[in-house]
């Protein structure tokens, strides 16, 4: 029998596939719904009733006022789950920001998911002795705490040798003034994974800094490889070690690794060294977009999750310039209000420069000023707000 954060947790899921009646089908959930009723129907669709009945139970009573925060669990799960209605203009909506809206959202889900336990009558199945208790041990927490992770924030596509290049930058100083150097051998050519920033990172730190902690002097080095469609990362240590320095090890890396889709490959040096493999994507074209709205990124990321464009972003034109000399992206979305240098003045270096004029740039912005892009250079014109199939059309038209 589920214990109670097993059974959130299957919520979690049927809640995001709440429509999909094969899924629901063979959920956990769905046995108990057809315990609590049955031979009332499938027990897929008693389960997707079971949660929409929960749902409207979370409606307040009439009467509590329209910006009232006892609104937000129930507009939150009507609107993300029932309506379809995307994050960034569910949070417009409630006046949120994208951490308080995450953090609704997770009390939203547990409320749900109370409002079932009680309604199945799982509290009295369980007698107190079978009461689940809290994980104690720190691999059961640190899979939990990253699961809650995964609920909230979605995967991006990553180039893993720029983001062993931050972690350089961050850790060069404190090794340097530990008498320690730190060697970065990046792959020669971009290699793209899909993970969440903070869980990849943390897969490559962990082992990086225990490695570092067990050398006297020395050299930290890490390593990237291509190899049969996984991205190789070798981390190892050169020097003396200390000796009361406890190994490393690996059991406390993997759950990070896992959560990014990764493995450890282990050796007979696993005193010295550990190797972490990761999944490429596959090779994608790539599109700037040239936008300040960090949220409008992510919108565009998840439009184009399956298809053979890979998205890179530019807050200001500086990065986008940088972004355009390394990537050599296939087409430009340019928005034209631009902290400093504005989208036009952008647009009309790229044309200038022999480098990126040939790359097609698509004004995308609220103005309508498709004339005036057009005599600049431009290639189109996306008057946001820009949908799934407007993207996906710009992209075949003008990519």
């Amino acid at each position: 029998m589920l214990n109670q954060r097993e059974f959130a947790e299957e919520v979690a899921r049927a809640l995001a596939h709440l429509f999909d009646l094969a899924f629901l089908e063979t959920s956990p959930l769905a046995e108990l719904a057809e315990r609590a009723r049955p031979g009332a129907g499938s027990r897929a669709k008693l389960l997707r009733k079971a949660i929409l009945d929960a749902i409207e139970a979370l409606r307040p009573p009439e009467g509590t006022p329209a910006d009232a925060p006892a609104w937000r669990p129930y507009r939150i799960l009507e609107g993300r789950y029932v309506a379809h209605i995307e994050r960034q203009e569910l949070q417009m909506e409630l006046v949120l920001g994208k951490s308080q809206y995450y953090r609704d959202h997770s009390r939203a889900v547990e409320a749900l998911a109370c409002i079932l336990w009680h309604a199945w009558g799982l509290d009295q199945a369980l007698s107190e002795a079978e009461q689940p208790c809290p994980p104690t041990d720190a691999d059961t927490l640190t899979r939990d705490e990253l699961l809650a992770l995964a609920r909230q924030e979605a995967p991006e596509a990553l180039e893993l040798n720029a983001v062993l290049r931050d972690l350089a930058t961050l850790l060069g100083p404190s090794l340097q003034e530990s008498g320690l150097r730190l060697e970065l051998a990046p792959s020669t050519t971009p290699l793209w994974v899909r993970a969440i920033p903070s869980i990849l990172r943390q897969s490559v730190l962990l082992p990086l800094s225990e490695l570092a902690g067990a050398l006297m002097e020395g050299a930290v080095r890490v390593q990237v490889v291509s190899q049969r469609e996984q991205a190789l990362v070798r981390i190892s240590c050169e020097g003396p070690l200390n000796p009361t320095a406890p190994p490393l090890d690996p059991e406390r890396v993997r759950p990070f690794v896992e959560m990014s889709g990764g493995a450890i490959i282990l050796d007979q040096e696993g005193a010295r060294q550990i190797c972490l493999s990761f999944p490429v994507l596959a090779r994608q074209r790539l599109v700037l977009l040239v936008d300040n709205n960090q949220e409008l990124a992510e919108l565009f990321a998840r439009y184009l999750e399956g298809e053979d464009w890979l998205l890179l972003h530019a807050a200001t034109v500086e990065q986008a310039l940088v972004l355009c000399q390394e990537r050599r992206p296939s087409l430009i979305l340019l928005d034209v209000l631009l902290p400093g240098q504005d989208g036009w003045q952008l647009l009309t270096q790229l044309k200038r420069s022999p480098a990126t004029a040939s790359i097609p740039v698509v004004i995308c912005s609220i103005l309508h000023q498709p004339q005036l892009a057009l005599s600049l250079g431009a290639a189109g014109y996306l008057r946001k707000p820009v949908t799934q199939e407007m993207l996906r059309e710009a992209l075949h038209r003008w990519g």
